[in-house]
């Protein structure tokens, strides 16, 4: 496969079910942009 160890330390793991949703989605349904950041109180 070729990864190294650093590679596979910075991937997330997705259940089987969740992917299969990543895959699919074939329609934008919304898209997310740069615009103002939130509010926060933290």
């Amino acid at each position: 496969c070729g990864a190294t160890k650093a590679q596979f330390d910075s991937t997330v793991g997705i259940h089987p079910s969740a992917a299969e949703e990543f895959v699919t989605m074939r329609t934008v349904t919304r898209r997310v942009t740069g615009g103002a950041k939130p509010k926060t109180s933290l």
